[in-house]
């Protein structure tokens, strides 16, 4: 099956990497040039524009920077969601709010296109491996269809209907957050009160303190290794 994906910043890049790396033809589009000539390095095919990218393909997929960006590639006469077949499955992969994604859905049904809304959680490292949770939003019988294909990707959670899902990530995204700020607070409280970061994280394990957020991030934030 011919891939189209749409976007590829860090996650998507590596989704694409593990596609590719799993034997699927994958054809990509990026705003910028210079992404889009990487991943053809590494065997899937370049193309100029978005709808030329969905032209054959068998599903497509986007993890864009900006729902605004998305709007533009997707929706309209012109849009990809015009160029796709009837009841092809549009996978979302970005974070987004609920009334963008409920518009979205409403307008690639207006094109007979399947969409669904699949955030995805961890990061790069995991898309790339082929192990990112996938929280799934849209028609049951397209999870159904489609669920062999996305365990390739990762582990596909089906959460209901596009608007649960919407309202998962961002939930999930407000704890997650939460959690790294009061981890940051923490890691500056103990190497103020002169505790190693050896000890403080290996202690730490043993406590109601430790998470993914701790086992993820705790060495970067002694490091103070923020990105902007």
């Amino acid at each position: 099956m011919k891939v189209c994906f749409l976007g590829l910043g860090s996650m998507g890049s590596g989704v694409c990497r593990n596609l590719l790396n799993k034997g699927y033809a994958l054809q990509v589009w990026n705003r910028s040039p210079e992404k889009a000539a990487k991943v053809a390095g590494w065997g899937a095919e370049a193309f100029a524009t978005p709808q030329e990218a969905a032209r054959g393909a068998g599903v497509v997929m986007s993890c864009l920077s900006s729902v605004a960006a998305l709007k533009a590639v997707a929706g309209g006469e012109d849009g990809v969601f015009s160029c796709m077949g009837e009841g092809m499955a549009f996978y979302d992969m970005g974070t987004w709010d609920i009334e963008s994604v409920l518009a979205l859905e409403a307008e690639a049904e207006r094109h007979g296109v399947r969409y669904v809304y699949m955030p995805m959680g961890k990061g790069p490292e995991a898309a790339e491996a082929g192990e990112s949770p996938l929280f799934f939003g849209g028609s049951k019988d397209v999870y159904e269809r489609d669920k062999a294909f996305l365990s390739d990707i990762g582990e596909v959670f089906y959460l209901g209907d596009v608007k649960a899902a919407c309202a998962f990530k961002l939930i999930t995204n407000l704890i997650g957050l939460s959690n790294n700020v009061i981890l940051t607070e923490g890691v500056f409280l103990a190497k103020r009160m002169g505790l190693s970061e050896e000890a403080f994280l290996n202690g730490a394990k043993s406590t109601g303190a430790w998470s993914y957020q701790m086992r993820n991030s705790g060495h970067k934030v002694f490091a103070e290794a923020f990105l902007p």
